[in-house]
Formats: structure tokens, sequence, C-alpha cells
């Protein structure tokens, strides 16, 4: 793996090195860890997930962790990738414990799962015992680390060195890897808590899964890797946008039309793309495997 645009230029490795004598705080932490990682073997992803989990902001220290190998040219690189990506999301039961911050109506609550099937809440100094509804489904949270990393690293222009006939050549990773990502039926958030506390207008599809409304806007570090790249490559990904539009998944759907949203606004060739590809191929798609119109009424009421 490789960072295509200092492999296009041939400084890439020499000059990350440079700057890695200089880094310090947490930008140290982050290069001692990428280092470490070398000796970490098969199980480099699960060792890197597990520090993630433990640190703030801990999906972007890995990922940028990975970065620093890749411009160094080191090995381990593409197992580790593997790794992260067959570690797919996943639903799992709240822990007794379990402890989380929301806000319901402007005002900050402190939550905490206890043993049967109650909540705590802690608002204004005051703390409330609350049992769920012996109807309603005990509170889940996601799981989903290792494509929150992946999320954060498909955000660079990343591509993979093959030898073709004797000669190498660099192959684009981005829209792969970030279509794969994006077709997550699970919302990638680093938000604690259970699912119902995140605060986000979401549809929910059977079949589908949960994913964020597009009137939420960019919310998701997957959906910001998206933008990046549709603004990078512009109308070379028109083909691309035709797949999308075509495939039989909606929240690839849902956040391609984010993306595009937010580029339509620009001004210049950009955005009269993104408001083309929008008009001619995502919003039709949308509205035919959706039964709804992009501005009509959202599926599930918010969740708060």
């Amino acid at each position: 793996i490789v960072s295509m645009e200092f492999s296009l230029r041939g400084n890439g490795a020499e000059n990350a090195g440079g700057r890695d004598q200089k880094e310090c705080g947490w930008a140290g932490r982050i290069l001692r860890l990428s280092r470490e990682m070398a000796n970490w073997g098969d199980d480099a992803h699960k060792r890197l997930e597990a520090i993630a989990n433990k640190l703030p902001l801990g999906e972007l220290v890995a990922a940028k962790a990975i970065f620093l190998k890749i411009m160094r040219g080191e090995k381990g690189v593409v197992p580790c990738l593997e790794g992260l990506l067959a570690d797919t999301p996943r639903q799992e039961p709240m822990a007794a414990g379990t402890s989380f911050i929301t806000e319901i109506n402007g005002v900050q609550v402190q939550g905490r799962w206890l043993s049967g099937r109650r909540f705590e809440f802690s608002v204004g100094g005051r703390t409330i015992v609350e049992d769920i509804d012996p109807d309603e489904d005990e509170p889940t949270m996601t799981k989903c680390t290792s494509w929150l990393i992946l999320s954060h690293l498909s955000t660079l222009p990343l591509g993979l060195e093959v030898e073709v006939e004797g000669e190498v050549d660099v192959v684009p990773l981005g829209s792969a890897l970030i279509q794969e990502i994006a077709s997550s039926t699970s919302l990638l958030m680093s938000v604690d808590g259970p699912e119902s506390a995140k605060g986000m207008r979401t549809h929910s599809l059977a079949e589908h899964g949960s994913y964020v409304c597009h009137k939420e806007g960019i919310v998701e570090p997957i959906t910001w890797a998206l933008h990046n790249l549709l603004c990078r490559e512009g109308a070379s990904l028109t083909d691309w946008i035709r797949e999308v539009a075509g495939g039989a998944s909606i929240p690839l759907l849902s956040r391609t039309s984010i993306a595009l949203h937010q580029l339509q606004g620009l001004v210049g060739d950009r955005g009269k793309w993104a408001r083309e590809m929008l008009e001619k191929h995502i919003e039709p798609a949308i509205e035919a495997t959706h039964k709804i119109q992009l501005d009509g009424p959202i599926v599930d009421q918010p969740n708060r």
C-alpha cells in the first residue's frame, strides 16, 4: 500500500522520515505506535483496535499510525487492512454498568445501563431509575472501531502497488474501499451509548439496516471520505456513480446523496457535475428503491 500523492511524486518515504524526527506529544505517541506495529505480527489489527478503543479519538490515532507505516514503505500493512475490513460492524447488547452522555431537549443527561432492564439517568443533580418497557428490546451498541479506522484512512489517496509484466503500477484503492465501507447497514460513528441515544434522524428498512437521513448532512467519517473522493476525482467517477445508482445498497445511495448535496454548492464544474449526478442518477434511484422523495417524510422518528 502506498500514498498515491507521494508515490507519484517520488519523495514520500524520505520526507515523511524527516518529519518524524521532529514529532512530539500526541504526534510522538502516534509515531511510537506505528513503529510498535512492526512487531505485532498477524494480530496487528486486533491490537490496534483494542488500543483505539481506549484512547480519545482512538480511531484517528490508529489511522494515522497506519498511514505513517505506509509513508515509510513498511511491510505488513495489507494484512492489517484486510483484518480490519473483515471485522465488520455488529450490534452487541449493552453491558451492565455501561455509562454514556446524551442530550435530550437541549439538556445534557448522564445515563447508565443497570442490570435487570433498567436505566439510571442523572439530570441536574437528580438521579432517576427507569425500567424499560417489557415489549422493548434491550439496548445495543454498535461495535465498529475497525471500520471507523478504515473510514478515516480512506480519506487519503491510497493506492496498491502491483507488478504487471515486470513493471510496477499503482492502482487506486479509494473508490473500492469507500464503496465497501459506505455500504454498511450500521451507523459508523464513535458516539458511545445505545443506538437510541445518538440523536440522529435515521431511516430503517428491512434487509437494509439503519442509516443516516440525508437531512443530517455529513456526520459519519466515511461520508466525509466519500465527499473528499468525489471532490478530488469529480467527473472521472461518473461511471462509478451510475454503478452506485444501479446497485442494491440503499445505505451507499444515501451516503452518496449526502456527499453530492454538499458538493453541489461549489462554484464551477465540480458543483455542476454534482447537481447533474444527483438529478440524473442518485435521486431517481433513491426514489425508486426507497419509495420516498428526498425532501419527503422521514421514515423513522428521530432517535433522541
